[in-house]
Formats: structure tokens, sequence, C-alpha cells
């Protein structure tokens, strides 16, 4: 049985969804926080108190004595945005997928070699845990994706780029299972671990082999947008 969304919970995915949607649109003001509060049925002093967290996290400025007004959120927003997003996700846009991919192709191969240099025999011992294979489910597939990425993360030492891929798990651990019930994901992504279970056998720096697996990652993901 799900647990009952708790009203600031649902305060804040209502607004987000019309933002998202954009029903409410970057320049328009809000409610005023009385119809508001009466259209999301939770009270004022909750209201008031999802408007702070939207703020910082860049979808709204609230103007005292003002209607607060709608940002505009790609452009003003932080990593706020995605846990915003990460509670939307059948709105969650396919085209900002494949952006965060791309963040993904930029930011992994830089923590790979970083934790071969610094951390190569734990870089190792990541790579011992059994591979999947054709026969896991995409729910296994998913879980040892991320695991391997986190712990690449993790060997980095590198704090930021841990916060930042944070905000990425739920999203990952969403949509890769999706991702993990194509055939070409499956082939290319066991191929992937079992090469870089090699070249760290012998020593050799893996963020090349990381970094093209990570393009054909996104070469994937825009080939089941097609389909």
């Amino acid at each position: 049985m799900e647990k009952p969304i708790k009203p600031a919970a649902h305060a804040r995915r209502e607004i987000i969804r019309k933002i998202i949607q954009g029903e409410w649109k970057p320049g328009i003001n809000l409610p005023s926080e009385r119809n508001l509060s009466e259209y999301l049925g939770v009270t004022r002093a909750t209201l008031r108190e999802v408007l702070k967290l939207m703020e910082k996290e860049g979808w709204i400025a609230i103007k005292h004595g003002k209607p607060s007004t709608v940002k505009n959120f790609w452009d003003e927003g932080g990593l706020g945005i995605l846990t915003g997003l990460n509670e939307n996700k059948d709105l969650f846009p396919f085209p900002l997928i494949i952006e965060l991919l791309e963040v993904r192709a930029g930011i992994l191969p830089i923590c790979a070699n970083t934790a071969f240099n610094k951390n190569l025999t734990d870089f190792k011992l990541i790579m011992e845990i059994d591979i999947p294979d054709m026969d896991s489910s995409s729910k296994e597939f998913t879980h040892y994706d991320w695991r391997l990425q986190e712990k690449i993360v993790e060997l980095s030492e590198n704090r930021v780029y841990k916060l930042v891929y944070n905000e990425f798990r739920p999203l990952f651990l969403f949509f890769g299972q999706e991702y993990f019930k194509l055939n070409d994901a499956r082939v290319s992504s066991i191929k992937y671990y079992n090469d870089l279970k090699l070249v760290l056998s012998g020593n050799k720096n893996p963020d090349n082999l990381i970094f093209t697996a990570m393009t054909e990652a996104i070469s994937i993901w825009k080939k089941l947008n097609r389909e």
C-alpha cells in the first residue's frame, strides 16, 4: 500500500506540475496565497514553507507584498530543479535525459581517471561483483550499472561530483529499467563491463573506454526515443 502524500509534498508536486506543463509560464504571477492554498487543500502556513523551498530551488521568485512569480527555471534554477523533476518523472522531457547522459559522459571518465590513479586496488575490487547476463532482469542491470558508476565517483574522492551524482540516482534507477529492456543496451553494457574488468586487470587507465561506452549509451537512448 502506498503511503499517503504529505500536504507539503502534494502542494510542491502540483505547483511543479503546473510549471512543467506550461500552465504557469515564466514571468506570470502565481494565484494569491489564499486562493492557492484553497486550490491545493493545504494551510497557508504549509504553502509558505513550500514556496520558500521552491524559491531556493529556482522555480519561483517571492516578492513581499506582491504575488510570487514563476521564474525561467532552466536559466535560473539549480540542482533542486532535478529534485523536483524526480517527483514528476512522467513529465520528464526526453531531451533532458540525453543532456543528463552527456553530463555523465563528461563526469564519469574524469572520475575514473582519478580513481585509477588514487585507488586502483579498490577500483579493481568493484569489478569482482558478478556481471549481469542477457537473462538478468532490467532491474538487476540497472542496479549493477548504478552501483558501478557510484563507486567510480566515490573512488575519485571528488565530493562535488558525488553531490551531482546523488541527484542523478532516482532518475537513473527509474529510466534505467526502461533502457535495459533493450537488447542493444544489454549487449553493449555486458561488453563494456567485461572490457572494463580486462583493462583494469592490465593496470591500464579505463577513462577512454568509459567515455566510449557512455557515448554509445546516448546513441542507444536516442534509438529508444525513435521506436
